[in-house]
């Protein structure tokens, strides 16, 4: 199998370190447009934490408190937000309104959230890396499905209009329904953090130990980019990751780790460390790129 090689040259980036006041980790971020964003954040059963922001990730405001940690946000076409984390819980924002809060009836620690596109949602959590569920939910917030298997599910996403891809603990499974059932790939190894997909049937999973795949089917077949501790060193791994076209991709993880690609995953430069923060997710928003990290800071980079 064929591992392509990290260029040696690193990238030397103009990085502004954003204070946002949280005082707890910022795990993920998203924005609805150029300059409107929110990021999610938390320690698990002790504090939650919504940030928005107006001007493109400039700076950030506290915009809601909750009594559990939020993992994971994500937004259908219509920029309608959801956030969920510890303890089942779900908050909602429509447009030109208030986040809204809503307890599932599963307690469980939810690790990751799609919006699907008929208006529901999708929901996947695990804890300490097993008893792994896949929730959807219609478009009242109600439960439609619960998919149960051994192995914690962490990250979703679509693959094709109706075939998604969820990654997590080891495994790495296939749903061709619209995630009505699902069914597991031969793929194993690592603890697969991240799955995206740039366009239908090109896709790529990064593993908490370094690994890197990229499918062109939708997901029926990987090819392995970057082995486990091909790159890294020490105890450097990968927790996040994000493409902004076809090409340019970024790829996130402990003690500063950000790594770029511009040809599809192919090769990868790394940016030179600008902190020992743990970097956790990924986002775009105007010519910038922005990750945020274990301490509560958001790291605005223009490339």
């Amino acid at each position: 199998m064929l591992i392509t090689a990290c260029q040696k040259d690193v990238i030397e980036a103009d990085v502004k370190s954003i204070e946002t006041h949280a005082g707890m980790p910022i795990e993920d971020m998203l924005f609805i447009n150029d300059s409107v964003g929110y990021a999610v954040g938390g320690k698990a059963y002790n504090n939650g934490i919504i940030l928005s922001t107006s001007d493109g990730g400039d700076t950030w405001i506290t915009d809601t408190i909750i009594r559990h940690g939020l993992w994971a946000i994500s937004k259908n076409e219509n920029n309608e937000v959801n956030a969920t984390g510890f303890s089942g819980n779900l908050l909602i924002k429509n447009p030109g309104q208030h986040w809204y809060h809503y307890r599932l009836p599963i307690y469980n620690e939810m690790t990751g959230t799609l919006c699907d596109r008929e208006g529901g949602v999708f929901l996947c959590s695990g804890m300490s890396f097993q008893a792994g569920k896949i929730i959807h939910l219609r478009t009242d917030y109600s439960i439609d499905t619960i998919f149960e298997t051994t192995n914690e599910i962490r990250s979703l996403a679509y693959a094709g209009e109706h075939s998604l891809v969820a990654v997590g603990y080891g495994a790495v499974f296939n749903s061709d329904d619209n995630g009505k059932s699902w069914h597991r790939s031969k793929l194993d190894g690592d603890y697969f953090r991240k799955v995206v997909f740039t366009d239908p049937g090109t896709g790529y999973i990064a593993g908490f130990s370094g690994t890197l795949y990229k499918t062109t089917d939708g997901g029926k077949n990987w090819s392995q980019l970057l082995s486990s501790g091909h790159l890294l060193k020490g105890s450097d791994s990968f927790l996040g990751m994000a493409f902004k076209d076809s090409n340019e991709g970024y790829i996130c993880g402990q003690y500063g780790l950000l790594m770029k690609t511009n040809d599809g995953g192919k090769n990868w430069k790394h940016y030179k460390r600008f902190t020992e923060d743990h970097l956790n997710s990924i986002t775009f928003a105007r010519n910038a790129v922005l990750v945020c990290s274990s301490s509560g800071k958001i790291y605005n980079i223009h490339p």
